[in-house]
């Protein structure tokens, strides 16, 4: 009750009562939650038990696999919390490209994998007989946030299920430590259409703005969990716009002031000289060593890899920059 009142969707009402039979209940004024007095809120374990999911609870991960065991097919769960939504429900546009953004990720992911990563075509459809191999269908939405699972199409086979092949490695990417190198060597097996999709994908999830869970499961009743925080989200999708950008811009090499330094995002901001212009962005891994001993407002010698995407809607090119080299023994007093 104490979490209703002081983060409401809307407003609280402040409504005041009279005890005589003639009058009537009057609302004063409206009033935001930070506005309303501490000691007029409802002790921290107070709870009404209300049954008010907009939809039923999801089942644990470990069901899930029995699930998939019992219907001899493999499936993939995306459970995302977007950040501003107060109810177990998202927003229909979000979750409609998310399932968009999650097909095609299968897609290129298997059509990767049954061509051993190497390249294909960037545009055009994907070869039908290969969609089929991991086509999926919703087949449950529920709640704790919000929760979708994604079944195969197809059942069990005597041959392995791409569809599994894909969901697994989705999972395992997404799960790994993508400041460690070994992300960048998984991300390479991959071929570009994939990598691609990778990053439309994290962009998708980065837009919905909040922690997300991905789970695959499996006929032999397994599963897998990658658990992604928003800070984890933001940090990937800088690592594949720099490992699978649209286009690629040569690297910035000069003398550079450091005048943002954050030691734990591993993120950083330095002033050109020279230009004048500044470039704000992530460390890459390559970098780190001597990035943390670095002092901040002091020059170094610095080398900037600079990628670009280009924005779906507005078609305009969105620059990222890694800071992949900076020697701190050029160090400027």
């Amino acid at each position: 009750m104490r979490t209703a009142l002081a983060n409401p969707e809307d407003y609280a009402f402040l409504v005041k009562t009279h005890t005589a039979e003639q009058s009537r209940d009057t609302i004063e004024r409206l009033l935001s939650g930070p506005d309303i007095p501490d000691d007029w809120l409802p002790d921290d374990q107070y709870t009404l038990d209300l049954k008010t999911d907009t939809t039923p609870p999801a089942i644990s991960p470990s069901d899930l696999a029995l699930r998939a065991q019992r219907e001899m097919r493999p499936i993939l769960r995306l459970e995302i919390d977007p950040q501003t939504s107060k109810r177990t429900a998202a927003p229909t546009r979000a979750v409609g490209a998310l399932l968009v953004h999650a097909q095609n990720l299968l897609d290129t992911v298997g059509l990767s994998a049954s061509l051993n990563g190497k390249e294909a075509p960037l545009a055009g459809k994907i070869p039908f007989e290969s969609q089929i191999e991991t086509a999926s269908e919703v087949i449950e939405l529920s709640a704790a946030s919000f929760v979708i699972d994604l079944a195969s199409t197809g059942f069990r086979s005597l041959f392995d299920s791409p569809f599994e092949k894909a969901a697994n490695a989705i999972v395992h990417t997404l799960s790994m430590d993508d400041e460690d190198e070994s992300f960048k060597v998984q991300m390479q097996r991959f071929n570009t259409r994939a990598a691609k999709s990778f990053r439309a994908f994290v962009q998708h999830l980065d837009k919905i703005d909040g922690p997300v869970t991905i789970v695959s499961a499996n006929e032999a009743a397994n599963f897998t969990t990658a658990n992604l925080s928003t800070i984890k989200i933001k940090r990937i999708l800088a690592t594949l716009n720099y490992l699978a950008p649209d286009s690629s811009e040569e690297p910035i090499k000069a003398r550079m002031r450091l005048f943002r330094g954050d030691v734990d995002n591993h993120t950083f901001g330095a002033e050109n000289r020279e230009t004048g212009e500044t470039y704000i962005g992530y460390v890459d891994g390559q970098a780190l060593p001597q990035f943390l001993r670095s002092q901040l407002n002091a020059d170094y010698d610095m080398t900037i890899a600079v990628t670009s995407v280009t924005d779906e809607l507005t078609n305009q090119k969105k620059f990222t920059y890694r800071l992949i080299q900076i020697d701190a023994t050029t160090l400027i007093p």
